[in-house]
């Protein structure tokens, strides 16, 4: 199945789909979401989701409240470090 060409996975599951004959409730959903990677995209879009919710977290606590802490108790990076023992 995964040697079909996209067209060619398209026509089958639309032959599949139209055609009289089912293949079993449980198995055809299988194998449809395995001919068609669903099973991956769905992964690659909860990792992506996820991904998105931490940023968009990181972005609201950084204007919320690092913004408005002491700088001089904020740990110094590592860059900085290296220009505050040089001078």
């Amino acid at each position: 199945m995964r040697g079909l060409t996209p067209a060619e996975q398209e026509a089958f599951l639309h032959k599949v789909r139209n055609s009289n004959r089912s293949l079993g409730d449980s198995s055809s959903g299988d194998i449809f979401d395995e001919m068609t990677f669903q099973t991956i995209e769905t992964k690659l879009a909860k990792l992506s989701e996820e991904e998105n919710f931490n940023s968009k977290n990181r972005y609201r606590l950084q204007r919320t409240k690092l913004d408005y802490a002491d700088k001089k108790r904020m740990p110094i990076d590592e860059s900085k470090l290296k220009d505050v023992l040089r001078n």
